[in-house]
């Protein structure tokens, strides 16, 4: 996206101010089939989108100008981002463009966008405040781009499993919404995908593919998307095009290509007869032979009698999904073949999460189940009570009792002067209001507690090691709180620079209309002066990317096939980690699911899979659903017998981690903002080449001052002030290891 300045020497803007907003939109254009309509821009409830801001100039701007960008958060405190540009001039083209792509993360599906604008030497405002309404989706629908063309002919099935209304603009019921883009909507940072559930490249727009590789920004920012946990298609019918792309040499992963004309194409999808792809009117259309590299893993082939080249191949990028298929899937034969409707269905069920089936209730309950469980986990402060409604209701009611009717007659009856009550009130109310805090600061106490869980994604493959961090500050007092966070040294090499994004963190709710929301900055270096009332709590997220050590890899391992059954693997694992014993370490392969000896750092240990391990959705489904997905399952208290601050918190990661394998067929919403961290694919029976080690260390609660510095802790927290409290750790791993073929 771009910020654009449209320039008009007649327009009727208030002569007090120099610019006026025109326009401003969040997200992505959505276009309609008919062209008479407007394009809708959509973004995501609680994910980052990028910035449409469309401004007229109507007198000349000698200085440098700041624009300021405010959106509620998730608890309705204003978000506010700010960025300068040079002074914007009337040149001979009727629009400038600025490369800063603002972004902001919206707390709500309706919610208000406050444009400032300000000369930054002299102060003034250049336009008179402004707020706009714009409207996205909840972040249970699905968002897919489309980069490259419109893709015509894209159809998914209302109802999954039936057939649907190709003429219709409705994907799956609703719950699908298709954008596209050309290289100047593009973000020039990661961020700006955060909403995306699907990239669908397509590579048969030369001129397209000559402009996004002119501009190494955008490429750059896909790639780091895709690393980070995005999904992509990418066709490869025109490879010789895309491999003089640079920047996306990742992207496209290692294969040999040889285009060829085909009249035909026939394949077999799951539980589908075996179809035939060719262009009605007869015309040969391009194919790509590509050989597949070591770590590939071919989804689809064509059927044929002498050879089956693969149509379809996926591949891991960090912690990225990327599908190759074979041919364009913008344009004949794939854009009017009848049976297309089936072929995209399952191309997208097998490149990112898996659809809602059609037939789920838009908004209900169980949407965003995680995200919900992880929040009460870390507001779950122990000794810090609750205090419930009915006592709440029972104190006001005594309260008013004691101001009102005892009151009257104690003066009425006792002492027989109603005019004392000019004296007696005020001191009730003075008293209430003193035993009221002291009380509540007896329960809640004076220090600042945080908690916080961290989890760690090692790509041994890319070297590369991804950190997610969640954390709760209670705040014994009112104080405003500058938030930022970065990795430890011990958990990343620190000669590399590292991006961390810090932002608020909760469920998306429907935004009011206010005057009087307090206001903090989210400035590059995290989050600025935030609000926090006292005796309660805010949740934040953050997210940082970096290399791993060359000389102290976190992990090593030798694991291979085995020789004597392709299907297990042996070798050995040795733990570097910053944690001198992992007591809680599992490894998943092909399926299964094998509990490993205690992790000792620096020891190797031999490890050899079992074709009797038991399969990971059971182990899943026994160890984890009952303790962190039944209602009213954890209390986050202490078992009987167990010592304060003992290991049993409300709610562990492996539900986010694992959705799919733990839920299968049923209730797929549950990790709607946190699709990206669901590594399930990763497992499949059928992908020999990559392997899971999954850790989670004890969660341990320690004086803030020691925590923050713990080699157990491998995100860093920078607060404002000094660190004089309590703080609650708990750290998650998944290792992503290749397994090499066997020596044999």
């Amino acid at each position: 996206m771009v910020l654009a300045l449209v320039f008009s020497g007649d327009a009727a803007a208030d002569a007090r101010y120099p610019i006026a907003v025109k326009n401003v939109q969040l997200g992505f254009p959505v276009f309609s089939k008919d062209p008479s309509k407007k394009a809708t821009f959509h973004f995501k409830a609680g994910q980052w989108a990028p910035v449409w801001l469309d401004l007229e100039l109507t007198d000349v701007i000698s200085e440098e100008i700041e624009i300021r960008l405010g959106v509620p958060d998730g608890d309705d405190v204003i978000c506010e981002v700010r960025y300068r540009i040079p002074a914007p001039s009337v040149g001979d083209h009727p629009a400038s463009t600025f490369g800063a792509i603002p972004y902001l993360k919206p707390g709500g599906i309706a919610t208000d966008v406050s444009v400032q604008i300000v000369g930054v030497s002299s102060g003034r405002p250049l336009i008179e405040p402004t707020r706009r309404r714009v409207s996205g989706l909840p972040p249970a629908r699905f968002l897919f781009l489309s980069v490259g063309s419109s893709l015509p002919g894209f159809r998914i099935a209302r109802t999954e499993g039936q057939a649907g209304d190709t003429n219709s603009e409705s994907l799956r019921n609703g719950w699908v919404e298709l954008a596209s883009a050309g290289v100047e909507q593009l973000p020039d940072r990661w961020i700006g995908y955060d909403a995306v559930d699907l990239l669908i490249l397509n590579t048969a727009n030369e001129a397209f593919w000559q402009a996004l590789g002119r501009d190494s920004t955008r490429t750059a920012a896909i790639i780091e998307w895709v690393r980070r946990g995005g999904r992509v298609i990418i066709d490869v019918g025109a490879a010789e095009t895309i491999e003089r792309i640079d920047p996306l040499r990742p992207l496209l992963g290692k294969f040999k290509v040889d285009n060829r004309e085909v009249q035909e194409t026939a394949f077999v999808l799951p539980n589908s007869p075996r179809l035939i792809l060719k262009d009605p009117t007869g015309r040969p259309f391009r194919l790509s032979k590509f050989i597949p590299a070591t770590f590939d893993e071919v989804l689809l082939t064509a059927d044929e009698l002498k050879s089956s080249p693969p149509l379809v191949v996926q591949y891991p990028l960090g912690l990225g999904r990327v599908t190759r298929v074979a041919f364009a899937v913008d344009r004949m034969p794939l854009s009017e073949w009848p049976q297309r409707e089936a072929f995209w269905d399952w191309l997208v069920s097998v490149s990112t999460t898996r659809l809602p089936n059609g037939a789920e209730q838009i908004g209900s309950d169980e949407e965003d189940k995680y995200l919900t469980a992880q929040r009460n986990n870390l507001e779950f402060f122990e000794g810090v009570p609750l205090i419930s409604f009915g006592w709440v209701a029972l104190l006001l009611l005594g309260y008013i009792l004691l101001i009102g009717p005892i009151e009257y007659l104690l003066l009425k009856r006792v002492l027989k002067r109603m005019e004392l009550t000019w004296l007696t009130l005020p001191i009730l109310v003075a008293v209430t209001c003193i035993a009221t805090y002291f009380a509540a600061r007896e329960l809640k106490g004076d220090k600042l507690r945080i908690n916080k869980v961290d989890l760690v994604d090692i790509d041994l493959a890319g070297s590369r090691v991804y950190g997610h961090t969640w954390f709760t500050l209670f705040s014994p007092a009112n104080r405003n709180f500058t938030v930022g966070a970065e990795p430890a040294p011990d958990w990343y090499d620190g000669s590399t620079p590292t991006e961390t994004l810090v932002s608020w963190y909760g469920k998306s709710r429907e935004n009011r209309q206010s005057l009087f929301r307090r206001t903090y900055q989210d400035r590059k270096t995290g989050l600025e002066d935030v609000p926090i009332p006292i005796w309660s709590t805010k949740s934040f997220t953050g997210v940082w990317a970096a290399d791993i050590p060359a000389d102290r890899p976190l992990i090593e391992s030798t694991l291979r096939q085995s020789s004597a059954d392709p299907n297990l693997i042996t070798g050995s694992i040795t733990s570097r980690l910053p944690v001198e014993v992992v007591d809680e370490a599992h490894l998943l392969y092909r399926g299964s699911i094998t509990p490993l000896p205690s992790l000792i750092r620096d020891l190797p240990r031999y490890i050899s899979t079992s074709a009797t391990a038991t399969p990971a959705t059971t182990w899943l489904q026994n160890a984890v659903v009952p303790r962190d997905l039944l209602p009213n399952s954890r209390t986050g208290k202490p078992k009987a017998g167990e010592e304060e601050g003992a290991d049993d918190p409300r709610f562990r990661l492996w539900p986010m981690l694992f959705h799919e394998l733990i839920q299968g067929q049923f209730n797929r919403l549950a990790n709607a903002s946190e699709r990206e961290l669901d590594q399930s694919w990763r497992v499949s029976e059928k992908n020999p080449r990559q392997a899971i080690v999954i850790i989670r260390l004890r969660r341990t609660e320690e004086p803030a001052e020691t925590m923050a510095m713990s080699p157990r802790n491998p995100t860093r927290l920078n607060l404002s002030g000094p660190l004089a409290g309590t703080w609650r750790q708990e750290t998650y791993i998944r290792v992503f290891i290749p397994i090499l073929p066997s020596s044999k």
